[in-house]
Parts: C-alpha cells; structure tokens; sequence
C-alpha cells in the first residue's frame, strides 16, 4: 500500500513485480492535513497528521471502508516538545489501541486510546525520561503484542498492548558505537529487526527470540550501501525496497544482493510515499 500528499492510495500484490491490484477510495481528509501511515496492523490502517499541534489521528478500514477519527488526546500544552505514537493489537482480548507518548522537559506524560470505549486514558508510567525517547517517532515496529521504538539512549523502548507497560530491551552489543540516526527498527519475516547503516554498508541484525538479548545474530549484510538513498519497505518475502540516488524505488534480495527495478507509478516526490503491508479484516464493521 502506498500513500502520496494527494493522499493516492494503491493496492498491489505482494508478488515478484508487485502487480497493481486496485486504487483505494481514501477517507474524507483535510486540504492542509498530511497523513503518514503509522503502521497496518491486523486489517486497520492508523493514518497520522503530525504536521499539526495537536496531531489528528484515524484508523481506517480500507475493505469495508469504515473510518474511526480518534478525539483529541487529553494531554494539550503549550509547553509539550514531542510526542511519539504508537499502534498496536491486543491478541487476546481482541482490541486495537494507539499510546501516545509526551514529552514537557525531562518529564514524560502517557495515554492510551482504546479503540472498545474508543476513549483516551492516562496511565501511570513515570520512568520514560527524555533519553528515552523515540530516535525518529513514526517509525515502530509491531512483533509479538508489543510497539517497539529505538531511542534516542541506544535501547530498545517497548509497549506491551494488552498490559499497557512498558520495558526496554538491549540492543546489540556491536551497535554501541552506531550512530542512533544510522539505526532503522523494522519487522523482517516476523522478527523484530534493526538495520544498521554504517561504513557503506547496511547490516540487519535479527532478534529471534523476543526479549532474549542473546537471540540477537547478524542476518546478512548489503553493500555498498552507497548506491542507496533510504529504506522503503520491506517486503514479505523479505526483499528490501530502497529509494536509490536517482530517486528510483529498487527491490533488493538481501541473500543474492540481486537488484530488481520497480515501477510503480509513484506521482510526485519519494519523500511522501509510504509502503506497508496490508492484510484484509472485518475490524471496525460494528461502526454505524
């Protein structure tokens, strides 16, 4: 699925060329509003506008074509620095939800949206201090009932959906001396994953276990990054999508470091296009 600032929304298979399916009739969205795709996530797609003070949210079923736009959360100030959101799906007790961290000096302030009561409630999570705080904040990874983050201290910030707590993993030892800004989190075949940029090559290193620290091995290594500008996606059988240094989208097969060329009709600047993974779902049909 791919998003452009006229807010063009496309289906294509996930197959070795990524044959156009249809174009998706988006929701009713603001002239001077522009969304990204947070994330897809069991069937719903969560769009954010986080060129605005107060952030407008929306989940979106693109199969049924029902739209939940999210009130605004609770925590408005004028002296509020940042703020990371993150989606996610609570496998058990079947519920979707956003957290919504806020960052007021080396204070942080948390809330969840609930999509059941769809309500936004506080919760009580003192710790989150600002080396905390998400290195690139639309940027999360959802695998195994939790959003995950890479923070700006060089570890691994998680939420657990269902209990609405958060804990910290480690990070590879060998990325100590990585620049933050050179390190991308990402899912790759299900793991939790982290794309490491440096010294002209891009190295994806696995978590196979979730939480193990000792589960963390190195999967491959791609060079000479050089040729690329920027990851884009990630396909599901694993092959990486990277925008190149002539703006062009390329399929990279981390394995055989085969290059294949895609075209696919992207209309305006790369710097807008936005490529997820996408499943169908009956999620939010009990909307009027």
């Amino acid at each position: 699925m791919k998003e452009l600032k006229n807010f063009r929304f496309t289906l294509h298979k996930d197959s070795n060329t990524l044959d156009w399916i249809t174009e998706l009739e988006p929701p009713i969205l603001g002239r001077n509003q522009f969304y990204r795709i947070l994330d897809c996530i069991a069937g719903l797609v969560c769009l954010l506008d986080d060129c605005k003070t107060k952030h407008n949210l929306l989940l979106w079923n693109p199969l049924t074509k029902k739209v939940l736009i999210l009130p605004n959360p609770t925590i408005e100030s004028d002296l509020v620095e940042s703020s990371c959101f993150g989606f996610g799906f609570d496998p058990l007790n079947c519920e979707y939800k956003i957290v919504r961290i806020t960052y007021v000096g080396a204070d942080s302030l948390t809330e969840v949206f609930r999509v059941k009561t769809e309500s936004w409630v506080r919760i009580d999570v003192s710790y989150i201090g600002c080396g905390s705080i998400p290195s690139i904040v639309y940027q999360q990874a959802y695998v195994n009932g939790h959003v995950n983050w890479i923070s700006s201290n060089h570890i691994i910030l998680a939420f657990e959906v269902g209990s609405e707590v958060f804990k910290e993993l480690v990070l590879p030892k060998a990325l100590d001396k990585v620049d933050v800004q050179g390190l991308s989190i990402a899912v790759w075949k299900g793991f939790l994953s982290v794309f490491a940029i440096e010294n002209s090559k891009v190295c994806l290193w696995l978590m196979s276990e979730y939480a193990v620290e000792e589960s963390w091995t190195t999967k491959f290594v791609i060079e000479p990054y050089a040729i690329y500008r920027q990851i884009r996606g990630i396909r599901t059988n694993g092959h990486i999508i990277f925008e190149d240094l002539y703006s062009n989208l390329i399929s990279v097969d981390p394995q055989t470091q085969l290059i294949e060329h895609l075209a696919l009709g992207v209309q305006g600047t790369l710097s807008a296009f936005h490529m997820k993974s996408y499943s169908r779902s009956l999620a939010l049909l009990d909307l009027g």
